[in-house]
């Protein structure tokens, strides 16, 4: 008993903690990396020094006595199996193993069979890591090849360290239970961030379009003023667009296809901006309106350019709806950030002076502030 209850007690705790580690690295490892050290690395190659690192702080426990063999064959299995399938590049895969049979030189006073058997454990990673992805969608399968792989690394382990029957029977249940938790709290991490990254979608997005919300649309134009005023980045450009007639859609074809205009028109608009040469925002801050921030330092004329021809485009290109073929055509108001600005507001309300303007100018048309209204 005081074998499972040590066993299970230090490897539980390390396997829970590899397991958020792992998670952590592969999601901001590589950013880290690119901010601090400015290069770029795939987080397979982190997670590969990583486990390097922990291979080797187990294996100085064993040659100093400070550990049991069998808990340090635990954490040594552990992360063999745990971070085989989350290594997605094969050539840091060869060198994670290359690197962990030479850890284990001279490999028991050069005992051929105990070498042979190391050598087998070693070359599992490489299915583990192949069929890792598969096999993580099907749990009852994982955990029949999971089951099958401990049982070959403990009984390799038994000959290599001289465990008995029962120890070995003990370590691979305290072992296999340990690794469905831990596989267990891997999986609620991933659903975790998964959750978060949702939520952090739904809240920058609008529900029926798919562009970026109003919300979006408030904090990027409070940040993009906030530079520009302080002279950190180019001339930054707003247009706000609104479909003419949208009510008329409605009246006559329904909400519903008032609704799939506005997807068909999201969607046009969001095509063409990809081709663009600056880079745009697209955001829905109304019913029938939208907005465009332009950055990158596009002039004057490059940014109204762009928003014309935006324009011209919805209006060569019909939705088909419901059977109905419609030409949209948008009215754009047009201004720039000033440093003169104190607020969004200030940007937003000359926009929405120059759509009115267009609106009042017959539609279909873009008004944009001259240079003498800088």
């Amino acid at each position: 008993m005081e074998l499972f209850e040590n066993t299970f007690f230090w490897f539980f705790f390390f396997m829970i903690g590899l397991a958020a580690t792992l998670e952590l690295i592969d999601g901001v490892g590589p950013q880290l990396v690119r901010r601090f050290l400015h290069r770029r690395v795939e987080s397979a190659w982190l997670i590969v020094g990583y486990a390097l690192i922990i291979l080797v702080f187990v294996r100085m426990l064993r040659v100093n006595g400070t550990t049991y063999s069998w808990t340090a064959n635990a954490l040594r299995n552990g992360t063999l199996m745990f971070v085989a399938p989350r290594i997605r590049n094969r050539h840091a895969l060869w060198v994670f193993m290359a690197a962990t049979f030479l850890s284990f030189w001279p490999f028991w006073d050069w005992n051929p069979l105990a070498l042979a058997g190391f050598t087998v454990t070693v070359l599992l990673l490489v299915p583990l890591q192949h069929y890792g992805e598969g096999l993580h969608s099907r749990p009852w399968r994982l955990a029949a090849v999971s089951a099958a792989v401990s049982t070959v690394y403990w009984v390799f382990d038994a000959y290599a360290y001289g465990y008995t029957a029962a120890q070995t029977v003990i370590l691979l249940v305290c072992y296999c239970i340990v690794m469905a938790v831990a596989d267990g709290y891997g999986r609620l991490l991933i659903y975790r961030e998964e959750q978060k990254q949702s939520l952090v979608y739904d809240t920058q997005h609008d529900a029926l379009t798919g562009v970026l919300s109003r919300a979006k649309f408030a904090s990027d134009i409070a940040r993009w003023r906030r530079l520009r005023v302080r002279g950190q980045v180019p001339p930054v450009h707003l247009a706000m667009l609104d479909l003419d007639h949208f009510k008329q859609i409605n009246d006559a074809l329904g909400h519903l296809a008032g609704d799939a205009v506005l997807r068909e028109f999201a969607d046009t608009c969001q095509g063409f901006l990809e081709q663009a040469e600056y880079p745009c925002a697209f955001y829905r801050t109304g019913g029938e309106e939208f907005s465009l921030i332009i950055a990158g330092g596009a002039g004057d004329e490059a940014a109204t350019a762009l928003v014309e021809a935006l324009v011209a485009n919805c209006r060569q290109n019909p939705v088909t709806v419901d059977g109905h073929s419609l030409t949209l055509t948008v009215s754009a108001g047009m201004t720039s950030i000033f440093k003169a600005d104190v607020a969004p507001d200030d940007v937003i309300g000359r926009a929405d002076t120059n759509l009115y303007a267009a609106k009042r100018g017959g539609r279909d048309t873009t008004v944009a502030d001259v240079a003498g209204d800088r």
